[in-house]
């Protein structure tokens, strides 16, 4: 399989990952759930109904039919965290060369090595949430020629049930760097989506639950942030919501949404 393969097999597999999941924490029937990206035909007619005249693409749109204007549909893209960031900047190589000690040391002869996964020498955090500007300026704007901004737009971060990247050691210590990636988002995506006044300690405290704030100005009209762990981070996910999208009750997304809310 040539790289190119692997990477469209795996996008698509995160995809349809990333819908089941909205499927059973949103509790949407299978056909709410429309693969816009993947079927011309059925985008043309949504968009052709709605007044949609962009010509961009979101995985999926979520809709159960009720919408009357192009800023009513949700919107949903999907991304996967890899740890290619790490790779990228050798951390996973410093991870690699720090875990060498791990099977044979306890830390307390003084043998540890300490990597840092967000180094301020690096500039990690503008890397991964650029998927979460570029999706906001895409699909919360220009949906068509009025140019209405949209707050039913959804950014979903899935990982794979399977390792994408992982650094082992001799003594079966094994690092998932999508793993590293995932929490090391949570936490980026938290500070941004606040304007730095939340962050990664106080999603921590909502993992499987709505945490509902306002979002920035800069990202006024973002619906969601949804991350969901898989594998190593099964057990962890996390719905970042704009208050501001909750109290729209526009789009059966906030209508859920709010009824998870309601029971948490």
């Amino acid at each position: 399989m040539t790289p190119e393969e692997y990477k469209l097999l795996r996008e698509e597999e995160i995809e349809q990952l990333a819908k089941q999941k909205l499927i059973a924490q949103l509790s949407l029937s299978e056909n709410q759930v429309i693969p816009v990206q993947q079927d011309k035909q059925v985008r043309d007619l949504l968009y052709s109904k709605l007044g949609i005249t962009t010509k961009k693409t979101p995985d999926f749109a979520i809709s159960d039919g009720t919408e009357k204007s192009p800023s009513d549909l949700m919107l949903v893209e999907i991304s996967e965290p890899t740890g290619g960031s790490y790779q990228k900047h050798g951390i996973s190589a410093q991870i690699a060369q720090s875990m060498g000690n791990a099977p044979l040391s306890n830390g307390m002869d003084g043998n540890v090595q300490r990597v840092l996964l967000n180094p301020p020498s690096i500039n990690i955090d503008e890397e991964i949430t650029n998927k979460i500007r570029k999706a906001y300026s895409k699909y919360s704007f220009h949906r068509c020629e009025k140019n209405t901004p949209s707050i039913n737009t959804g950014i979903v971060f899935c990982m794979g049930e399977t390792q994408h990247e992982n650094i082992k050691t001799p003594g079966d210590f094994h690092f998932n760097l999508s793993h590293g990636q995932f929490f090391n988002l949570v936490g980026t995506a938290t500070r941004l989506l606040s304007g730095g006044s939340k962050g990664f300690q106080h999603a921590m405290r909502k993992n499987n639950k709505i945490f509902s704030f306002d979002f920035c100005d800069e990202f006024k009209f973002l619906g969601f942030v949804a991350l969901f762990g898989s594998h190593s981070a099964e057990g962890y996910n996390f719905w970042l919501v704009n208050k501001r999208f909750l109290n729209a009750k526009s789009n059966i997304c906030s209508v859920r949404i709010n009824e998870m809310k309601r029971k948490q």
